[in-house]
């Protein structure tokens, strides 16, 4: 596809081309990747159904105007600064905004929807969980807590899963920075912070179980110290 050289061509590239991938480019930073994000292919062809769609949106509600401003006629063509706003809003607010919507659990404008019960029209068409995988769905807003896991060599590692903490997301191996190390019992059982600890990157591809254990109020205070920077030495 050749480069806008008129205003014309810039006015339907922004309005029919442009809105699938400023939609995708959204929701997929908002929401993370999904299985169909991964191959590039896919994304272009999704991206471009996605304009499509919104083109022939854009073409229902204002035909006869988009039609003349098509032909380098009109009162888009006379209307110069409003041409320009119906491009912004219809090639980059609109697509912006519905990317955001359709973001799942960690996008702060869907769970504030959700939790309000907006309508049920919504949390219909938000049923289906998209999260590709369980792993994502247990980190996604994590809060801190304990994190104790059993690895194919049925050995023990656990550790404090804070604000500094970080867990990949699909589609990459499953590994998790626990920022704090903990001793760890051959029965499981979590002791202290190991001295000198500044974290543990733990690869989970072939764990057996990871267990989030919720902080109880005796932990506060560990979790006071671990959060305020290295132990002093």
């Amino acid at each position: 596809m050749s480069i806008p050289s008129t205003a014309t061509q810039l006015l339907i590239m922004l309005l029919f081309v442009v809105p699938g991938f400023v939609y995708q480019g959204v929701r997929v930073n908002l929401r993370g990747r999904l299985a169909t994000d991964v191959d590039l292919s896919t994304r272009l062809v999704g991206a471009i159904v996605r304009s499509a769609i919104f083109g022939l949106v854009y073409l229902a509600i204002g035909g006869k105007l988009l039609v003349e401003a098509a032909n380098g006629k009109g009162w888009l063509i006379d209307h110069v600064r409003v041409a320009a706003l119906i491009a912004l809003v219809g090639g980059f607010v609109l697509p912006a905004l519905l990317g955001l919507v359709t973001a799942p659990d960690n996008a702060a404008l869907v769970k504030w929807l959700r939790e309000r019960e907006v309508s049920q029209w919504f949390s219909n068409l938000f049923s289906y969980d998209h999260t590709p995988t369980a792993w994502d769905k247990a980190f996604q807003d994590r809060t801190p807590c304990f994190v104790r896991i059993l690895t194919s060599e049925k050995e023990w590692i656990a550790g404090y899963y804070g604000l500094n903490s970080y867990s990949t997301s699909f589609p990459e191996k499953h590994q998790v920075f626990l920022e704090a190390c903990y001793e760890v019992s051959k029965t499981g059982q979590i002791g202290d912070p190991i001295p000198g600890s500044e974290g543990v990157i733990v690869s989970c591809e072939s764990a057996i179980s990871i267990e989030l254990i919720a902080l109880e109020e005796s932990d506060q205070r560990t979790l006071e110290q671990v959060e305020e920077g290295a132990p002093d030495g």
